[in-house]
Order: structure tokens, then sequence, then C-alpha cells
């Protein structure tokens, strides 16, 4: 963003990105898998950094997507981004990193875990929803009861704007976490 201008402290911040990439190399993401496939259930985590940037007060989404069971934990996918424009409240930066989260792997990962589900039965996995039906239930773990209850309820008339601001739609969100599939829950 600021390649015409390049100043000291950008510098220092690619200082500091090689100095981590180079300090954390022997990082690795671990899972271990101890339990069928009819008692492990997806799990989606969200959480927002609220006006993380200095320089732009926009805040960062995250999202972590794994499988559970009791003796199984096996991470697929986690991700990082900066939200489009600036949140006004924290509640409105959790809406759209839930709205992220959800869309972008938690229903993909529902999809997954009843594909494979249905292929352990012998079912095909192409056709209508109802023939993938799976006792699978998606964990959705949100650390701000705010967001919780407005993703319940599907209203709040301060971020009537979303849909317009950030491209994010509470009622899809709520529509997605009414049914039986999606338990949403708070996790401190």
């Amino acid at each position: 963003k600021s390649i015409k201008r390049w100043t000291k402290r950008q510098d220092e911040e690619i200082y500091r990105l090689v100095w981590y990439i180079d300090a954390t190399a022997d990082y690795v993401r671990r899972g271990w898998l101890g339990d069928s496939l009819t008692d492990i259930n997806p799990y989606q985590f969200s959480e927002e950094d609220f006006a993380g940037c200095s320089d732009t007060q926009r805040s960062t989404s995250g999202t972590l997507a794994c499988v559970k069971g009791k003796n199984t934990f096996f991470p697929i996918t986690a991700q990082s981004k900066r939200q489009t424009c600036v949140s006004t409240y924290t509640a409105e930066a959790e809406i759209v990193a839930a709205f992220t989260a959800l869309k972008s792997t938690g229903m993909p990962l529902l999809s997954l875990v009843d594909g494979l589900s249905a292929l352990k039965r012998g079912m095909p996995v192409a056709g209508p929803a109802s023939s993938l039906s799976s006792h699978h239930v998606m964990q959705f773990r949100l650390d701000n009861t705010a967001t919780i209850d407005i993703i319940r309820t599907g209203r709040n008339l301060t971020l009537r704007h979303l849909h317009r601001t950030h491209g994010v739609s509470i009622a899809w969100l709520h529509e997605q976490c009414s049914g039986e599939r999606i338990s949403v829950t708070y996790v401190h």
C-alpha cells in the first residue's frame, strides 16, 4: 500500500515479518484421529480483532474449522482476513467474522463431513441434500454474547447497514443457525 512512499516504519515491519517467518519455521499444525466418523462433529470457531489495524482502523476476521470428538482433534483450515471496511461496534466486527467463518469454511466443512458419512454408509454423495442426512451438528463457537443474540433473533436495528457496507446478511446467519444442523454457543 505504501510502495511509492517507503518509510522507516515499513522497513521495521518487513524485518519483523521476515524474523517471525524465520523464528516459526518449525511450527506445525497437529491433529489426531481416534474416533470413528460417527463420533466426531465439525467445529467452527470465529473471532475478530476490533480496529486492529492502526492505519485503517479495520478489523480482522479469524476462523478455525476442525473436527472434534472424544479422542479426535483435527484442524481442517484456519483463516485470518482483513475486513473490507471499518466497523463501528465490536458486535458489528464479530458478525462480519461469524458470517465469513460460516460461509467460507463452516458450511463447506459440514458438507464434507456429511459426504464422508454418506460414502462410509455406501450412499451416493451426489444428489439432493436429503440423501445426505446425517447426525452431525456443526458446533459454532463465538465469544461475544451480543453477537450470539443477534444471530439467534436475526435482528439488530443498529446494524441494519451491514448488507450495504460489509456485504453481510444477518438474516442468512439467522436462517442457517436456526435449524438443527448448527449449534451456536458461547465459548470463553
